[in-house]
């Protein structure tokens, strides 16, 4: 047991690990920060324009002052938003609930939930074990499903039919989430059914499972799309993303799995892909780097050697239920690929 006197520094060390992992992944407050900022960016300028003027950009003119090629899916960030420098926006800082918040923190909460950031293993994500490969731990821990839900979807879905898995996977992860949070005596009232997981959890194959339980889990996603729980937790202590974007990112951890004919289109850093690589194939989940030049380490593939032409070119967004097929020709690199074009390209009808 520890004693009174090694309980302070077993604290200290414990915020020292914490602290670093906020900064192994992105802004500490992103992460924390239990508050909606542009719910409350809209209300200051509501207040001040009214309504209409207020509310006249499009979505499309919001991005372009958060992301530096809007129409890339590997675009970085602007460091500081056109709206950064309006009036509303110094009111907010001080008046937002949990605040004031510095103009960075309050902007990394809202790239965070606007699906402006990457999944980068070590750089915007800390991996988490159980995942047998870097970079689908990057993307699935982002999502916060756990490793074994996320193999038996997969098993149940094979990769053909993977991005509509996806949203069953997050539907079991909100079902687990909710038995665990939920008394026993509470669940019939609350149609928390520990039954549905159970069964779908026991399937060996998709035909085994239920038009009632897919309904069931769907309708937990489908309730998550429309009614947001803004702050909530991951089991890992991010803050959790929204639903459409945790659909995506497990959908680009299932994409990555799959293996690419001409090796993988980037390394741990984004990098894309220039040089001689090895083919890849499922289930080894691996990379050679590029020589020459050097490049940092990344994965190896045990098969034949085969040259890239060129570097993967920036695909055009896809709308909401692009088929499985045209998503996996299309993505290249989902680990650089920021969660809002995942979105626009992975989430296909997920619902039975």
């Amino acid at each position: 047991m520890m004693s009174t006197a090694s309980a302070p520094q077993g604290n200290a060390l414990r915020r020292t690990f914490i602290t670093a992992l906020c900064l192994a992944t992105m802004d500490c407050v992103a992460t924390t920060a239990n508050v909606d900022v542009l719910s409350h960016l809209q209300r200051e300028r509501i207040a001040r324009l009214g309504a209409a003027d207020a509310l006249a950009h499009s979505n499309a003119a919001f991005v372009r002052q958060m992301l530096v090629n809007p129409a890339s899916p590997y675009s970085g960030l602007i460091a500081e938003p056109a709206f950064t420098n309006e009036v509303d926006w110094p009111g907010l800082l001080e008046r937002i609930p949990g605040g004031p918040l510095t103009s960075h923190q309050a902007l990394a909460v809202m790239q965070w939930d606007l699906g402006m950031t990457r999944a980068r293993p070590g750089i915007d994500i800390t991996i988490k074990a159980g995942y047998r490969d870097d970079f689908a731990s990057a993307s699935a821990t982002k999502a916060d499903v756990d490793p074994d839900i996320f193999w038996h979807v997969l098993d149940l879905t094979g990769y053909s039919h993977s991005t509509k898995g996806a949203g069953y996977a997050v539907g079991l992860q909100i079902l687990r989430r909710q038995l665990a949070e939920t008394p026993e005596d509470r669940r019939i009232a609350l149609n928390v059914d520990p039954d549905v997981f159970k069964r779908i959890m026991l399937a060996r194959h998709f035909d085994e499972v239920t038009e009632y339980d897919l309904g069931y889990v769907s309708a937990l996603v489908q309730r998550r799309l429309v009614h947001w729980s803004v702050g909530e937790r991951t089991s890992h202590g991010l803050r959790a993303l929204p639903v459409a974007y945790r659909i995506a990112r497990v959908a680009a951890a299932y994409r990555d799995l799959q293996g690419y004919e001409a090796g993988y289109p980037c390394d741990r850093a984004a990098n894309t892909a220039t040089g001689s690589f090895k083919a890849t194939r499922p289930g080894t989940h691996a990379i050679e780097p590029p020589t020459p030049p050097p490049a940092p380490p990344a994965r190896e593939w045990p098969v034949t050697t085969v040259r890239s032409v060129s570097p993967p070119q920036p695909i055009a967004p896809y709308i909401v239920g692009t088929s499985t097929s045209t998503f996996a020709k299309a993505v290249s690199c989902p680990i650089a690929i920021v969660d809002w074009h995942v979105s626009r390209i992975s989430p296909g009808p997920f619902w039975p």
